[in-house]
């Protein structure tokens, strides 16, 4: 079997998610097969730390996952339960400054891409797999992460796999259609 202890930050800031504890790393090898699903959490108490990002202005964030729990966080913060990413049965959830923002989604537990995308504006928008879910909202405040797989205190662990996550501290609504295409083509999501 093999763990993750580091999920290594791909843009060249060096802002690594880590998890030291080894029962607390989610695997990616079982009985030395690597699991397709990519990094899979077990749904006890999984996680990654990493140094926290705050966006008091526009963001977006690209999620390739496949969870398999209702309420699982994908992000979260340990400053409370004031800033989250979540999966619910019939939605996709961002929660910015403890307030939530639901977008009806009648996900299934497939490979899929999530976008959550907050404007200049303050218009937070999401897709699942190139499709727009619910309606843009009006959401204020400052959104802080720092924990993947949970949020504060092994709250709402993930339970299924995480293919890759994309953090940006800017509007990428522009280039959001050829940030999925290329994450679908690469994973094969339709």
């Amino acid at each position: 079997d093999g763990f993750v202890e580091t999920w290594y930050d791909q843009s060249g800031n060096g802002n690594d998610a880590v998890q030291s504890t080894a029962a607390s790393q989610p695997k990616i090898v079982d009985a030395g097969t690597l699991l397709t699903a990519g990094v899979t959490f077990d749904g006890s108490d999984d996680h990654f730390d990493f140094t926290e990002i705050s966006n008091s202005g526009a963001f977006s964030l690209f999620i390739a996952s496949n969870i398999t729990n209702n309420g699982g966080m994908v992000f979260g913060d340990n400053g409370g339960a004031s800033n989250y990413v979540r999966y619910e049965s019939a939605n996709a959830v961002c929660k910015i400054a403890n307030t939530e923002y639901d977008f009806g989604d009648s996900r299934d537990t497939s490979l899929d891409i999530i976008n959550f995308n907050r404007d200049g504006s303050n218009s937070l928008s999401a897709n699942r797999n190139a499709a727009a879910i619910g309606s843009p909202q009006t959401a204020t405040g400052t959104f802080d992460i720092n924990l993947i797989g949970v949020r504060n205190n092994d709250v709402n662990p993930i339970t299924g796999g995480i293919k890759e996550l994309l953090i940006y501290s800017s509007d990428q609504s522009s280039n959001r259609s050829a940030v999925e295409a290329n994450i679908m083509t690469e994973y094969s999501i339709s």
